[in-house]
């Protein structure tokens, strides 16, 4: 951890170590079995590997030229994927599946092929996302939102902000190549962040609080599932959330809601619809 700065608060060293004992405790979402893709695969002589186009079989049905037989999700769970089997999962090669790990398909393979690239992004859209800004204004304005921040790989982040400090961190080397560097630059330079990493399994950066939430929308806008990170009732106490009366986007506030595209376009259309109504309600009782 680095030295101590000269200008800090004087709760800086123990909020950090609080917010990553806990950070380290919640780090962990258990991945649900795939059963059924399995299952149906293996009843299949002529499945093939969706990535690398070989025969694939269950062991004890395996023949010369095939490889074991496993199911990959195309978006992990972890990182808010659908967690249907039947939209997100796909069958392929132990090969394959080991080499993709727990990244979205975008990170390992950025050249997939425009299915796989249409199967991502219905994946995506039924994959916990966050809110779209209310000046989309429009359902195609929103979808624009979101297909922007799903041209980068998806990937897992984690943070709050307390009254004294906010975090972000993330496990050590999980950020997409592409972007990892340029991210970690501008937190620091642009937002004063400070990296507080505990050791080599995580990147965590303490941000001032008044930088936090613009900060935190670099990460969504990258396409990062932030996820929010409560400190239990003791500590809670010592170090309150901050969350302040009001923010330059309304949209900031809610930060840490994630739900399915479909909800947040729906969010968009009625907002300006209501807003059409108001309107037009004012202008008639001018007139009457």
């Amino acid at each position: 951890m680095n030295p101590t700065i000269a200008h800090e608060h004087p709760d800086a060293a123990p909020l950090t170590a609080v917010f990553i004992d806990v950070l380290k405790q919640v780090a962990q979402i258990p991945s649900p079995r795939l059963s059924w893709r399995r299952k149906d695969a293996y009843g299949d002589d002529d499945l093939r590997c969706t990535y690398c186009g070989c025969g694939i079989a269950k062991r004890h049905r395996m023949t010369a030229g095939r490889r074991p037989a496993c199911a990959s999700r195309i978006i992990p769970v972890s990182a808010g994927g659908c967690a249907s089997e039947y939209v997100n999962v796909m069958p392929c090669c132990t090969d394959c599946q080991k080499s993709k790990g727990g990244r979205d398909l975008l990170e390992w393979k950025p050249d997939i092929d425009e299915e796989l690239q249409a199967r991502r992004l219905q994946v995506l859209h039924a994959s916990l996302n966050h809110v779209v800004p209310l000046t989309a204004r429009t359902a195609a304005g929103a979808e624009a939102v979101l297909r922007k921040r799903w041209e980068q790989p998806r990937f897992r982040a984690l943070g709050n902000v307390f009254m004294q400090y906010g975090f972000l961190a993330w496990p050590a080397g999980s950020l997409p190549s592409a972007q990892g560097a340029g991210l970690m630059f501008v937190l620091q330079r642009t937002f004063g962040a400070v990296d507080v990493s505990p050791d080599r399994a995580w990147t965590v950066f303490r941000l001032p609080r008044e930088t936090w939430h613009v900060a935190a929308w670099l990460l969504i806008e990258a396409n990062a599932l932030l996820i929010k990170v409560d400190l239990p009732p003791p500590q809670a106490i010592r170090f309150p959330a901050w969350d302040p009366v009001s923010l330059p986007d309304e949209h900031q506030g809610r930060w840490w809601v994630t739900l399915p595209a479909d909800v947040w376009i729906e969010d968009v259309v009625r907002y300006w619809k209501r807003m059409a109504l108001a309107r037009r309600a004012a202008r008639a009782e001018m007139n009457e």
